[in-house]
């Protein structure tokens, strides 16, 4: 018999698992075929604070939410930042608890927001998006202080025994002025395929939290290492329309709670993802909080089973 790790290892490289692996969010994990760890610290006199120094917040379904007003309106303020110190007792303090816990499941270590999100929260949401037009020689200067910070843990996670890391990234929404795909291309592209570089060469998985407004830049995302894109929103990203482009490429890791309806997910909209994403479990990751209620994951995991035969 397969280990958990083994199960979600052959999803992500499309060998065939014997059923689709769950990903359990939050408490009870009794289910999950995933574990996951947050390296990311609150600040160490301020709970409410990251260790960045912006508000440190989660949506109830869990979700990180990146504050929208700047930390650092000026430049005199970036140029005075700190960078958070990689503080490795207290980042890996609960490791030897969280290793009882885990057994064979696979182990993810999530980083929390990362990269462009973690400078909209430093600069706001309408400054970031200045500084990529007027300023570019500047903001790359502070993106590669986040990169630089994010990079320095990645061979340490391997020796920690983690098998993936989680990104949690995006370049905002419709609704506002947002960074787009091509200069996203022309500014920031290389910077993350050089970061995917080294967790690849650590052994590590690239996982990425992704916005679902972003769904145009799974393509790139996948061309530069990413192995699983992460989707809370599966309706609201389109997702099996950017699936059917990137099917084969990337494995998808999709929330199943909003499609949850009488007590389970109906069955046409789980052949809809699965047929848009996948192929009997290949490259998908079924996702349910700890919101969901036992009765309801075991149905949708039979649900699931049935389908994949």
């Amino acid at each position: 018999m397969w280990s958990r790790k083994a199960l979600v290892k052959r999803a992500i490289k499309f060998t065939g698992p014997s059923r689709i692996p769950l990903w359990a969010t939050g408490n009870p994990i009794d289910s999950s075929d995933v574990f996951t760890y947050d390296l990311s610290l609150p600040d160490a006199e301020d709970s409410k604070k990251s260790e960045w120094g912006f508000a440190r917040a989660k949506t109830p379904e869990g979700s990180w939410i990146v504050p929208e007003e700047p930390v650092l309106a000026t430049w005199d303020q970036v140029d005075a930042l700190e960078i958070p110190a990689p503080d490795l007792d207290r980042r890996f303090a609960g490791i030897n608890a969280a290793a009882k816990v885990c057994e064979d499941r696979y182990r993810i270590c999530s980083l929390g927001l990362t990269g462009f999100c973690v400078y909209r929260a430093l600069r706001g949401a309408k400054h970031s998006i200045d500084d990529c037009l007027i300023e570019p020689y500047r903001f790359l200067e502070l993106m590669g202080k986040i990169f630089e910070f994010e990079r320095c843990f990645i061979d340490l996670l391997a020796r920690k025994g983690f098998h993936g890391v989680e990104f949690t990234d995006d370049w905002l929404d419709r609704q506002t002025t947002r960074l787009t795909l091509s200069l996203w291309r022309k500014l920031l592209k290389e910077h993350y395929a050089n970061l995917f570089r080294c967790v690849k060469q650590s052994g590590l998985d690239v996982w990425m939290n992704l916005s679902p407004y972003c769904g145009e830049f799974i393509g790139d995302l996948a061309e530069i290492g990413v192995d699983v894109i992460r989707v809370d929103s599966p309706f609201q990203m389109e997702i099996s329309n950017w699936g059917r482009t990137n099917r084969g490429k990337v494995a998808f890791a999709v929330r199943l709670d909003e499609m949850l309806r009488g007590g389970s997910v109906p069955a046409d909209d789980l052949g809809q993802l699965l047929d848009g994403l996948s192929y009997k479990g290949n490259g998908f990751i079924a996702v349910l909080s700890d919101r969901t209620s036992a009765r309801a994951r075991e149905k949708t995991l039979a649900q699931l089973k049935r389908m994949a035969e």
